[in-house]
């Protein structure tokens, strides 16, 4: 894989973190990424998974997981409760 395409996947790896630790965001754009990165389904042939993404990368998705989890925005949290409620 090229250098280029490494440093694309990666940006969309890093758009999803800020994402998830924007104090601005909105419900929609933060599930989105949240579920997206939440997301481990090893059966998921769709190529542009988180967990598929790492792989290619050569990252550990469960590191990387763990440690995007920590940067959650503590306000986006009440987001991840009221989907449960729904």
């Amino acid at each position: 894989m090229s250098e280029e395409c490494r440093v694309f996947l990666a940006g969309i790896i890093e758009c999803a973190s800020k994402d998830i630790a924007s104090k601005t965001i909105g419900k929609k754009s933060f599930l989105d990424a949240y579920e997206w990165i939440m997301e481990d389904n090893p059966n998921d042939t769709y190529e542009c998974t988180f967990r598929n993404l790492c792989i290619i990368l050569d990252l550990d998705s469960s590191y990387m997981r763990k440690g995007l989890i920590k940067r959650i925005n503590p306000n986006n949290l009440r987001y991840i409760t009221q989907e449960d409620e729904d």
